[in-house]
């Protein structure tokens, strides 16, 4: 408990701002206590700015003032929360259950009272266990599927800002470490923003799909002075078990269990950059984030890049990444920015 204790204050007193602050009391929340409700509710009030680009959508193909939830446990609940923070203040609840009740400040009503109330209403499904049984109760009910809206993930997601690119501005004669390319995109962000003034790009993607999807993109918008490895970023050179994601290409990740899994190799930050003076290096690696900190603590310590690092993978991440990074430069001024209505994408910055 004094080392948990010692880490906090360590950190918290290298923190910049009262939006890193309450980030930092945020995630060290939900990283004890779980709640997803909770967290939602606290990153949701933080921000004005959200892009709820999923509803949006839909609202662009079925305009409509009313929005009703099917579904009033947990995942509706939380789901009207979103909508809140989002601006949407007049969320009906509807379900087969709970009729009558009061949650969350609304009445619940059964699905013939909100399409006698709101007939035009827009529908989102608040359940990922019964989604299609949902669906198929609206449908059998008359609702037109294009008064439906049913999440991609189990909530509704939303965005907001650049991650990793707007906390600071670029530098001349970048040296950009991008561990974790994933299919591109975040390189193609890192060349608009620094229009394309940069002196040389080393990334890192090490399943074969996603690594070719990236270099095809890169490919396609001509981008140059760029070392592109398909290796994992780790604490040395290794061979890795890795479960993949085929799914949806996103979120492959390190796995002690060799079954279902693929071989990767392993390489260290420090073996592959060598004398390069780095800097700024960004890591959103699905819980390597430490281990490949280590494997670039020779780069760190002399050069003190700038740092944009995910802390969100593994609950002890707002601990112990922070800690590591003060203890290579105990200088580094700490930033934490938050980017999806998820609990995702909380991003750890160092500025030297």
């Amino acid at each position: 408990m004094i080392e948990v204790l010692r880490k906090l204050e360590k950190i918290y007193s290298r923190l910049q701002d009262e939006e890193s602050k309450k980030l930092f009391d945020i995630r060290l929340k939900y990283s004890i206590d779980r709640s997803t409700k909770d967290f939602f509710a606290a990153v949701g009030e933080l921000y004005n700015d959200w892009s709820p680009g999923e509803l949006m959508d839909k609202l662009k193909e079925y305009p409509t003032r009313d929005i009703v939830v099917f579904g009033s446990g947990y995942v509706g609940m939380t789901t009207k929360i979103l909508l809140n923070c989002w601006g949407f203040s007049d969320v009906i609840f509807c379900d087969i259950q709970h009729i009558g009740e009061t949650i969350e400040g609304g009445e619940v009503l059964s699905v013939e009272k909100a399409l006698e109330n709101y007939p035009n209403a827009l529908f989102i499904i608040g359940s990922k266990k019964y989604q299609q049984e949902m669906r198929d109760n609206l449908l059998a009910h008359g609702v037109s599927p294009i008064q439906i809206l049913t999440p991609k993930h189990k909530y509704l997601m939303a965005s907001r800002g650049t991650q990793y690119f707007d906390l600071f501005a670029p530098e001349p004669d970048e040296v950009y470490v991008d561990a974790g390319v994933f299919d591109g995109e975040s390189v193609l962000s890192f060349c608009k923003w620094t229009e394309n003034r940069y002196r040389k790009i080393y990334g890192f993607e090490p399943t074969g799909g996603v690594y070719n999807d990236a270099v095809e993109l890169i490919r396609r918008n001509d981008i140059e002075r760029i070392e592109l490895l398909n290796c994992a970023t780790w604490n040395k050179k290794e061979k890795l078990y890795f479960e993949v994601n085929n799914a949806n290409k996103a979120g492959s990740h390190v796995t002690n269990d060799i079954e279902d899994t693929v071989m990767v190799l392993g390489v260290d930050i420090d073996s592959v950059v060598g004398d390069e003076k780095v800097t700024f290096i960004k890591m959103d690696i699905e819980g390597s984030e430490l281990r490949a900190l280590h494997g670039a603590r020779r780069t760190i310590m002399a050069c003190h890049p700038r740092l944009a690092i995910s802390i969100y993978h593994k609950p002890e991440d707002i601990l112990e990444i922070g800690d590591y990074i003060l203890q290579m430069y105990p200088e580094y001024k700490l930033f934490i920015r938050h980017y999806s209505s998820n609990c995702w994408e909380t991003i750890l910055y160092a500025v030297p």
